[in-house]
């Protein structure tokens, strides 16, 4: 059989969209609607379906799903909402925005990763736009995608609900970026023995997770999941 991904993306003038966490059960219910509520439920409790949540906000986050055990008869293998507002972070190389580590915070490296930050800072607070200077605020989009058979193709996502869309800005990750900067800036002040104490390390590997999650995806390895508590 032969699939192709079909996408709807949504656009708001000097805004940056982000999906609801409260409306995924009605995106896949839009998606799919042979499906029980009941399965959907299921469904989003089990282990083909995954939530993207956006930068810690847990009422901001987009999904992937794979209904393939839903027993229907629609043609669709995968759903993907996702959004647009980490394009200006991509990266082929190792540069600023790759992921940082605590051993970043090492007396060594913290000049590196301040410049690092700063930079950050400098991209985040350009994406919000300034006047004085003519600069039009990036935009993100979200995207609504379907993998469907082939066949079924020209029937699909000829609608689409728009009132499940919410908006967000770059504003909260700025700021984020600035509260971890100047903690950043404090810790690379405290001498070397003091860094070396169990809180201050701790300390340090929760701000360098939230410090990626502004740009990646949360992990989801054991460690990872504590630090998403400890720092949410």
């Amino acid at each position: 059989d032969w699939f192709v991904d079909l996408s709807i993306e949504v656009s708001e003038g000097g805004q940056v969209l982000q999906w609801i966490r409260y409306i995924h059960e009605c995106l896949l219910r839009f998606a799919l609607p042979q499906v029980p509520e009941r399965h959907l439920r299921q469904h989003m409790r089990g282990k083909y379906f995954w939530c993207d949540q956006v930068s810690q906000l847990t009422e901001s986050a987009g999904f992937q799903s794979e209904p393939l055990q839903l027993e229907r008869e629609d043609g669709i293998v995968y759903i993907n909402c996702y959004t647009m507002d980490k394009l200006m972070t991509y990266q082929m190389h190792l540069g600023v925005f790759r992921r940082h580590g605590p051993s970043d915070l090492f007396p060594e490296k913290t000049a590196v990763l301040l410049s690092n930050m700063k930079k950050m800072s400098q991209m985040f607070m350009a994406c919000q736009g300034d006047p004085c200077r003519n600069m039009e605020p990036q935009e993100g989009t979200a995207q609504f995608k379907l993998r469907v058979l082939l066949d079924i193709a020209d029937a699909m996502l000829l609608h689409f609900p728009h009132e499940l869309i919410d908006l967000a800005i770059f504003n909260f990750k700025f700021l984020r970026l600035l509260g971890l900067l100047y903690l950043v800036h404090n810790i690379s002040s405290v001498p070397c023995a003091h860094r070396m104490w169990t809180p201050n390390l701790r300390l340090g590997a929760i701000a360098t997770y939230m410090l990626n999650v502004l740009i990646y995806q949360a992990g989801e390895r054991e460690e990872e999941l504590t630090l998403v508590k400890s720092s949410a």
